[in-house]
């Protein structure tokens, strides 16, 4: 018997056959995908595939962008929505894409990890990695800009605010606020607050059918979402809108059911009357 460096073994059996044993690697088994995460490459994927890949992988590979979240990549890639969320689940399991949220300025993060956050702070390989990673050139002073920025964001500040106040250096140094944010998440410097909305029972007699419809900007502000109204007075996207404001589902699943954008949603949910958003 004689033994490889890649882990692979090959066992004489008789002149004209060879057993060939190779050890694969035991990864963690990853997380269930859900259709509002967005998957961000961690090597080039389109130079790592081969014409060896499961098929509905390799059609999805061009979509994966750190952007597109799992159902807009079903819809770009034309693959079913259960298969990509298996080939993404697959790509997980072997550490070439990792997933975070649905980016949007209106975001709110707060510190992950203080000793991630310290570690960049100290860390010259740390530091590098970041701005290759969200800067277009590494200038002189790129990284302290870089870091400055993080340490404004808090749970209480949107993105776009911390956007706002440092607008210049964001252009003098060609910071991608967009990448940034994902490296931070990725490496645990940063986590997202997510919003949960939740339907507080009311005793008033308003109807279901009185509350906006989500899909219109029509709609009274302080309508009431009564959950005790008759299901066949309520349109199949109400019904769906009301079995999901319990607080078990963010804002961002929720929107992505409803093929909308997460700030729109959370608009409309705004105007109800007995409707609260729960932070976490």
């Amino acid at each position: 018997m004689s033994c490889f460096q890649d882990a692979r073994s090959h066992a004489i059996v008789d002149s004209a056959n060879v057993s060939t044993l190779k050890l694969i690697p035991v990864f963690e088994s990853p997380l269930m995908v859900s259709d509002h995460f967005v998957p961000v490459p961690l090597n080039n994927l389109l130079e790592k595939a081969s014409n060896t890949w499961d098929l509905a992988i390799q059609r999805i590979l061009p979509f994966i962008d750190g952007s597109n979240h799992v159902k807009r990549i079903s819809r770009l890639a034309n693959v079913d929505v259960d298969i990509t969320r298996a080939a993404l689940r697959q790509l997980s399991y072997f550490d070439l894409v990792r997933f975070v949220d649905i980016f949007q300025y209106s975001n709110c993060y707060a510190v992950d990890s203080p000793d991630r956050l310290l570690e960049l702070g100290n860390n010259s390989d740390f530091q590098k990695k970041c701005v290759l990673y969200c800067c277009s050139e590494a200038l002189e002073h790129s990284f302290s800009t870089v870091f400055s920025i993080i340490c404004q964001i808090t749970e209480r500040i949107p993105v776009k605010e911390v956007v706002m106040k440092s607008l210049d250096l964001i252009h003098r140094f060609q910071v991608h606020i967009e990448r940034l944010v994902v490296f931070c998440v990725l490496n645990r410097v940063l986590r997202r607050i997510h919003k949960f909305p939740v339907v507080i029972s009311t005793h008033e007699s308003r109807e279901m059918s009185s509350a906006p419809a989500l899909g219109a900007d029509k709609g009274q502000e302080g309508a009431v979402l009564d959950s005790r109204s008759p299901k066949e007075t309520m349109s199949p996207e109400t019904q769906m809108l009301l079995s999901s404001l319990n607080g078990e589902r963010c804002l961002d699943e929720i929107a992505c059911a409803l093929d909308q954008d997460p700030a729109s949603v959370e608009a409309r949910l705004s105007r109800l009357r007995n409707c609260v958003f729960i932070q976490k």
